[in-house]
């Protein structure tokens, strides 16, 4: 059997200090496939943000291990995780996060420009992107003249337009309406087919109709 594109073991963290410390992650193993879409549930507290920011390597586990396609996260030094994140982990967070004074285009090309990408061959991977989410006649608009989807799918597009081996999105849709949520899943479940591995944390019923596995946190640990 071939390794799982992520294995996490034994992840613990808690917040604070002395008799006021909180445990938010206990124990907590994850296993995902290449192309598997798991969405993980659980209500505000349960550990879902931390989990995924240390999956993400952008948060430090208190104990445990993470490996990333074949890539110890806690092994690499800061210059090397910084650099397998930006190009091989991409995000989507509850807000969009776009740069408000850069186009729609220019926000997607700016993920690419991470990575060492510039000039026409960033803007033709950014227009294409765009036109994945069908955003591509909105290139050239701010992003205060998009609707909350539309900014929510270009910062889908600026997150999958570097193609990376492992998409993070934490609440992707709490702030949509619920036709719109639905489309969004549409877009993150065909990323997944596309061979990306997807995590996605959410209460959002429609992103469990469209997931491959659903992980249930309370508490800091997986009950189902």
């Amino acid at each position: 059997m071939s390794e799982p594109a992520i294995r996490a073991r034994g992840l613990t963290k808690s917040v604070g200090g002395g008799g006021k410390r909180r445990t938010i992650l206990a124990g907590v193993d994850v296993d995902a496939a290449e192309g598997e879409l798991q969405v993980i549930a659980g209500r505000s507290g349960s550990g879902k943000t931390t989990l995924m920011g240390i999956l993400g390597g952008l948060v430090a586990q208190d104990e445990g291990e993470v490996t990333i396609f074949g890539h110890r996260l806690d092994l690499l030094d800061d210059a090397g995780r910084r650099a397998f994140i930006r190009q091989s982990i991409g995000w989507v967070f509850q807000a969009s996060g776009l740069l408000p004074n850069l186009t729609a285009e220019e926000n997607v090309a700016l993920a690419l420009n991470m990575t060492g990408l510039y000039g026409e061959e960033a803007k033709r991977r950014a227009r294409q992107a765009l036109d994945w989410v069908d955003l591509g006649n909105r290139a050239g608009h701010l992003s205060n003249e998009l609707s909350g989807g539309e900014q929510q799918r270009v910062a889908l597009a600026r997150a999958v337009v570097k193609e990376p081996l492992l998409l993070l999105a934490d609440e992707p849709t709490s702030q949509l309406d619920t036709e719109t949520a639905r489309s969004m899943m549409r877009f993150i479940r065909d990323v997944a087919d596309s061979g990306t591995t997807v995590l996605v944390a959410t209460h959002d019923e429609a992103a469990r109709d469209v997931a491959d596995k659903l992980i249930h946190l309370e508490d800091g640990r997986i009950v189902g």
